[in-house]
């Protein structure tokens, strides 16, 4: 199981439904789609692979940390982002994790958009860094696209070490996207005008025309 907050990122969920047999790679195309069962939120027992229901931002962390609590001889891992970072509910885990020791262990992609736009922008002051750090934890800032240097290195860190960990992982939302990188347009599913020639770029035509025929067919399940 790996438990991810961040529940607009649900297609990698999906998608690793896929890859381990719960449901057909071709079921995808009906992502978000009525009644497709792929909702924009994993909900358990709704889709087949799907092993938790995450909620609104914010609930996950407490979630691992009772998860922690009962297997102290394990390490638990959370993937978030800054968004999720910003709900109240995650103060009251950090400061718990960290009042109880708790081995968990967050890899935070932090690329400075939301649904709602750039936090630098509409939330001036909040440096997700400086706030993990105010309650206590133990954070490491990486390059979120240095694969196998900076990010590897900090979430090794973060694996050897006895407590709570942040790897803080910076990066650009949709990198390589023309037209979608650094914009809210990323947050959710990408148009297949903007992915189909990004897959194309990529060395993947057939993926790219794919796209474009299942745009054509597809319809509410």
């Amino acid at each position: 199981v790996f438990y991810d907050e961040a529940g607009h990122r649900v297609a990698t969920q999906y998608l690793m439904a896929a890859l381990d047999g719960y449901i057909s790679p071709e079921f995808l195309r009906f992502y978000r789609k009525g009644n497709g069962k792929l909702p924009g939120h994993p909900e358990l027992g709704l889709t087949p692979g799907i092993q938790f229901s995450s909620g609104r931002l914010g609930h996950m962390w407490g979630t691992i940390n009772g998860i922690a609590l009962a297997n102290p001889d394990k390490s638990i891992l959370l993937l978030g982002s800054d968004g999720s970072q910003m709900e109240g509910n995650n103060a009251e885990a950090a400061r718990l994790a960290v009042a109880q020791n708790l081995n968990v262990k967050l890899v935070l992609d932090d690329n400075d958009v939301t649904i709602t736009g750039h936090p630098t922008t509409y939330l001036p002051g909040f440096v997700l860094e400086k706030t993990l750090s105010g309650h206590g934890m133990t954070v490491q800032v990486a390059n979120g696209e240095d694969w196998m240097g900076e990010l590897y290195d900090a979430v090794r860190a973060a694996v050897l070490h006895d407590g709570p960990f942040a790897v803080i992982a910076k990066r650009s939302m949709a990198p390589g996207i023309t037209g979608v990188e650094g914009t809210s347009q990323g947050h959710d599913a990408i148009d297949a005008a903007h992915s189909a020639p990004y897959l194309q770029n990529r060395g993947h035509p057939e993926a790219a025309a794919y796209l474009k025929v299942a745009k054509a067919k597809t319809a509410d399940p």
